[in-house]
């Protein structure tokens, strides 16, 4: 939001409220004018105790009419008995009972009887079956389209208006009003949310806030105080905003939501919901602040003698600005959500209650669709799978398969052995809302459910499913609550939306039945996740509602003293105005960022390329904007004025947001509360000198930051890959280079070697292609890639497909691109690891530093004044004492000293090339304990090295490296292979020449190794298990140079070859089949060669100042005990991994498994140590369990490497 954004929003604020509560727009919501009037009086005599008003509206033909009792023994005979009734009476043509609303829904006639006559055929019905005349009372909530709603709003409305008239027109007149005591404590229990809810369970929601603006209202003319009824007036100008707001959108979804109530008729026995009442920081500070009131007006009162001190004295201290600032949020975010998401408010209240929700319950039924999809093929080999299912496909498309697990035997061709599942087609915005519930640092749970998939990883918990969904969420619920969680249940289950969970968000689908009880409606997963977008927004509301309560307060205990400018309520009354537009932007500005982007709906990995090109079509020939093409928005004659005024004016509002932004830390009230205290009690040099350490601070971290950005952003920019996107048919070689951003699904591009890959896409041609993965799923071998469909295969096991942030490191491929931008597997899988970012440095311990320090100092300063009043120094300049010890003990002084050290050490990194994108993060260094390294491109270079060449039978080790060499094929001293790469460049090392090979067998998937022939020799190489079983020799002491050097953690390839005969040679050399034979049998071991990614120079002096048992082996690691084990190492707790450095003071550890590597930093800071990592990758696109999984199904189905010891190498040869 930039400054021109600002007056907009005000201009937009005050126009939409001064046209919503106009009595025109009122009065036309209702059945006019007679019929509002007769709601309000009865309101009235509810509000004081009188019956309660029965909550009824009417829309066209259709009336809702509240029924009372339905929570009750008796609730079946009431409801059978009502319904009776009114089918009964002339001119209705239809009448069903909705318990979970507690309301009957009738129909009549186009002359059918009214609201008023049908209100009286209920309750004559329920005086029949009452249990008793005298029974408690059980004040009802009103739905948004009831006319009780809107009278409620426009009374408090009215009340606090005229009072504001009177009051004003008092204070014009110089009107002497009663004391301040009288309006103290009705301002206190309208402020305090325990009180609060006290009176609305004897009143009723409605009714309790027509007795709270009427009472303070009075009051406030009473004792003259037109700023009480300011504050007043204004809330409730929103909430009558609100309230119209929602009975117009109620009166849009009324004909459906009446048709599904008919259609629902019968289906829904389930009883009203009792809503659990959350309590949040905010609650607990509003009622903290009215017992310091209380305390504050009787030791004031008792000291001054004085009602009105006494009565002054509460009033500073009622935390109106809470109460201001949920109020407004919560009318902005209805407002969004009902004019962006097409939802229904049930319950504004719900609203409220974000910022206490600390954890997430959803209903694993709404993160999925109504289509059917095969899931998971399980219990067959992989290379009958993609038949298996096929079959399952075409089985499901013929309707022959419902939801649930499958024999592949009962389906016809899909073999004997094994399953299917079939289910529900995910969501696409289910990935989504998992994220997000992370992101904002809530905790995440659901049911185990078949069809979540890799989706279960980003739940804090999975629940079985033993009793069904609906009582296990029942019971997760109660769990929850005894656990002291306070939660957010989205379920889409009319039976689970009336659990009392604080806020219910009900899916309710196009043509489904609404999940009746919910508090909010919501049409799909795009309002689900933007709730849960505005929980943080909530939470920083509850903050600043505090934050600005109590500075209020003080300023207002400061303005009780003697000879001090100002009047104590009167700072609390203004800062509760102020905090109604803060609370406004707050939840205006949730709505400001996009939706995420939303998952494909297709498992393209699964599907046929054929299949893939016709979902996928390509998309028009386009160009690509570049940066002088932009259309001016203004005439060129004005460009040279209008280009650096529009330059000026956007950094001005960078600067200025970030400004804010830096400013907005714990201890910014503090000193600003400070320095204006200390200006009212006479001191404005310090107060001008606190306030320009602060402005000075933050201007300094400001600009720091933002020249950190926009460097970044430059190294980023140019960091951004280009792709090769092909213009023609698919075997052209004409592509254009387009920036990644640029791409969109459908679109061809061509990768070669070398090159990052921009996008997910589906290979539809591929060439000997391999592709270094390791960023993603951490495996650090180039895996091969095929254009076969891998239906069912986890993400490491997708051979056709491309993964953006990837790097192709041999081959060529075409692909069709799937997925771009934030929803890429790579930054989907990032996403959904993640938690709320930790906030670094000392500016982020202020919090803590200020909680601790802060009741000390208030302390010292009450002391030092109190003890001034007992030497009889005057009341004033004790105060001034006081405070100014309470402010000395803030260290104001003390970020702008961190700032400016940060600042130069930023400098300094930067002279050696380290670009420091957050100062506050340099700070923090001196506080680690553990240093957490990745290994593949952190602590070793992305390529490999030949580090032995060994030979067997008398061959000496030379000529094993040189017939290794004979095999790599260099297109202009260019080796595309990684492994041939190693091999070349240590030949060239040792100076080897080598003659050019008469024919060549090159790496591909489907040969998993390389030959070369020069003249009459045959040269092979590749994987051990490949090459010895077309050995001749056996005992031939390969085997035992193999498991020595996979023991030293090398990566062993072996060596083999062969002498031919003339026509075998001239055979070979003129047909590539002749010569694949050719190396299928006869072979004699030459020797073996190990390599091994190239450790960084530069980086591993660090890491050896580590004591040795630091430098653990990774899981995948070929001389790792675990790996010997057959499987991959469990993680050590984090407390056995926490020796220091004798010299440095730091530990260092690395991951031992790849997936471990997102839980590592919770398991250490758990245990204490403050953890700083070092690395690159995701990691996140494998579940747990999924390590190594290729490895060990390699071992269950008997591959050679379990037998041999040696582990499989894609990227042997």
């Amino acid at each position: 939001m930039g400054l021109f954004h600002i007056p907009l929003q005000i201009t937009h604020f005050a126009i939409g409220a001064a046209a919503l509560i106009s009595g025109e727009a009122a009065v036309g919501t209702t059945r006019g004018v007679a019929g509002l009037a007769r709601t309000a009086a009865g309101l009235v005599a509810e509000s004081f105790a009188g019956p309660p008003v029965r909550r009824s509206s009417s829309h066209g033909d259709n009336r809702w009419i509240e029924v009372r009792g339905l929570d009750g023994s008796a609730a079946h005979t009431i409801g059978t008995t009502i319904v009776a009734d009114l089918l009964n009476t002339p001119g209705v043509r239809d009448a069903v009972l909705n318990e979970a609303l507690s309301r009957v829904v009738v129909t009549v006639e186009s002359n059918g009887p009214t609201v008023e006559e049908l209100v009286e055929v209920v309750e004559q019905a329920e005086s029949r079956v009452a249990a008793s005349p005298d029974a408690p009372r059980r004040p009802s909530a009103s739905l948004p389209g009831d006319d009780t709603a809107l009278a409620a709003r426009l009374l408090s409305a009215y009340a606090a208006g005229t009072g504001l008239i009177l009051a004003t027109g008092a204070a014009a007149l110089r009107v002497t009003g009663v004391t301040s005591a009288l309006a103290a404590p009705v301002s206190m229990a309208q402020n305090s949310p325990s009180i609060r809810r006290r009176v609305e369970a004897r009143l009723g929601p409605d009714a309790a806030q027509v007795f709270f603006s009427a009472l303070s209202a009075g009051m406030s003319v009473l004792t003259v105080s037109p700023g009480a009824l300011l504050a007043d007036s204004a809330v409730q100008a929103l909430l009558v905003a609100e309230t119209i707001n929602a009975r117009r959108n109620w009166e849009r979804f009324e004909p459906e939501l009446t048709r599904q109530a008919c259609k629902s008729a019968g289906l829904v026995g389930v009883s009203p919901r009792a809503a659990h009442r959350s309590v949040g920081a905010a609650d607990s500070y509003a009622d903290r602040s009215t017992l310091a009131g209380i305390g504050a007006a009787a030791i004031s009162g008792i000291a001054s003698g004085k009602t009105a001190t006494a009565g002054s004295a509460a009033l500073a201290l009622v935390p109106k600005p809470v109460r201001s600032i949920r109020e407004s949020f919560g009318v902005a975010l209805g407002r969004g959500l009902m004019l962006h998401h097409r939802t229904v408010v049930m319950r504004p209240d719900a609203l409220r209650s974000l910022e206490a929700v600390t954890t997430v319950l959803i209903d694993p039924r709404v993160l999925f669709t109504d289509e059917l999809t095969v899931t998971r093929i399980e219990g067959v080999p992989p290379e009958v799978r993609s038949t298996a299912w096929s079959a399952a496909r075409e089985a499901l498309h013929e309707g022959l398969l419902a939801p649930g697990w499958h024999k592949l035997s009962d389906i016809p061709g899909a073999g004997g052995d094994g399953e299917a599942l079939i289910s529900a087609l995910r969501d696409p915005f289910a990935s989504a809302v998992v994220t997000e519930s992370r992101r904002v640092g809530i905790r995440v749970i659901s049911l185990d459910h078949d069809g979540l998939r890799s989706l279960g990883q980003g739940f804090d918990d999975l629940l079985p499913t033993d009793d069904g969904i609906d009582r296990e969420l029942a019971r997760a619920l109660t769990q929850l609550h005894a656990d002291g969680r306070q939660v957010l249940l989205v379920t889409g289950s009319t039976e689970s939306a009336t659990l009392p969970a604080e806020v219910v968000v009900g899916v309710w689908q196009d043509n489904s039945i609404p999940p009746w009880g919910a508090d909010l409606l919501v049409p799909d997963l795009r309002a689900v996740w933007r709730i849960l977008h505005a929980v943080p927004a909530a939470k920083k509301s509850a903050t600043k509602g505090i934050e600005l309560s109590a500075s209020a307060s003080v300023i207002g205990a400061v303005m009780l003293l003697p000879e001090v400018v100002g009047n104590g309520p009167t700072s609390v009354n203004m800062t509760a105005v102020g905090a109604l537009w803060s609370g406004y932007r707050l939840a205006d500005g949730v709505f400001d960022d996009p939706l995420p982007h939303p998952e494909p709906g297709h498992d393209w990995h699964a599907l046929p390329v054929e299949e893939v090109r016709a979902l996928l079509p390509r998309p028009e020939p386009r160009t690509t904007k570049t940066a002088g093409t932009d259309e001016r928005r203004f005439p060129g004659f004005l460009a040279p004025v209008t280009g650096p005024l529009a330059a000026t004016w956007r950094i001005v509002g960078e600067y200025f947001e970030a400004f804010r932004e830096d400013l907005d830390e714990p201890i910014t009230p503090i000193l600003a509360t400070g320095a204006l205290a200390t200006a009212l009690l006479g001191s404005p040099f310090d107060a001008v000198l606190v306030a320009s350490v602060l402005l000075v601070n933050t201007a300094t971290s400001t600009q720091q930051s933002l020249h950190a950005e926009k460097v970044l952003g430059g190294l980023l920019a140019a960091q951004e890959p280009l792709a090769h996107r092909v213009t023609g048919a698919t075997d052209d070689a004409d592509v254009e280079r387009v920036p990644a951003g640029d791409l969109q699904p459908g679109d061809l591009i061509r990768v070669g070697p070398g090159k990052v890959i921009p996008a997910d896409a589906r290979i539809i041609v591929a060439d000997g292609a391999e592709v270094d993965e390791s960023a993603l799923t951490g495996e650090s071998l180039p895996v091969s890639k095929a254009t076969d469909p891998t239906p069912g295969a986890p993400l490491a096991d997708r051979t056709g497909m491309l993964h953006a942030g990837t790097t192709m490191v041999a081959g060529r491929a075409v692909a069709v691109v799937t997925t771009v931008g934030a929803g890429t597997q790579m930054n989907r899988a990032s996403a959904m690891t993640a938690r709320k970012a930790r906030k670094v440095g000392l500016q982020a311990q202020l919090a803590h530093i200020t909680g601790r320090a802060l009741p000390w100092s208030i302390a010292g300063g009450v002391a030092v004044g109190v003890l001034s009043l007992l030497r009889g120094t005057p009341l004033r300049q004790s105060a001034g004492t006081g405070v100014a010890i309470a402010a000395a003990a803030v260290p104001e002084g003390l970020p702008l000293v961190v700032t400016l050290a940060q600042l130069a050490t930023a400098r300094q990194l930067t002279s050696d090339d380290v670009l420091v994108r957050n100062p506050r993060a340099v700070e923090a260094f001196a506080r680690l304990d553990i240093v957490c390294f990745d290994k593949t491109g952190t602590l070793s270079e992305n390529h490999l090295r030949v580090v032995a060449h060994r030979g067997v039978s008398g061959v000496a080790d030379d000529d094993v490296l040189a017939a290794a060499a004979r095999t790599v094929k260099a297109t202009v001293g260019k080796v595309e292979h990684a492994t041939d790469e190693a091999i070349h460049v240590a030949a060239q090392e040792r100076g080897m020449t080598l003659d050019d090979a008469d024919a060549h067998l090159p790496f591909q998937s489907d040969r998993p190794y390389a030959a070369a022939l020069v003249g009459t020799t045959l040269s092979i190489k590749g994987a051990p298990e490949i090459l010895s079983a077309r050995l001749t020799v056996v005992d031939d002491g390969l085997d035992e140079l193999i498991e020595e050097m996979a023991a030293s953690g090398l990566r062993v390839l072996a060596v083999a070859g062969r002498e031919l005969t003339s026509e075998q040679a001239a055979a070979a050399r003129d047909d590539q089949s002749a010569l694949e034979a050719l190396c299928d049998r006869d072979l004699i071991p030459v020797g073996a060669i190990g390599d091994r990614r190239h450790a960084a120079p530069q980086r591993t002096p660090t890491a050896r100042r580590a004591p040795p048992a630091r430098h653990r082996r990774p899981a995948d690691h070929r001389g790792s005990p675990a790996h010997r084990r057959g499987g991959c190492a469990r993680s050590r707790p984090a407390g056995d991994a926490r020796r220091r450095d004798d010299r440095a003071g730091v530990g260092f550890a690395h991951r031992r498994c790849t997936y471990r590597r997102r839980a590592a930093f919770p398991g250490l800071r758990a245990h204490g140590p403050r953890a700083q990592g070092a690395g690159g990758g995701s990691a996140g696109g494998r579940r747990p369990g999924e390590c190594d999984g290729r490895r060990r199904r390699q071992r269950r189905r008997g591959h050679p490497c379990r037998d041999r010891g040696r582990r499989p190498d894609r990227n042997r040869q």
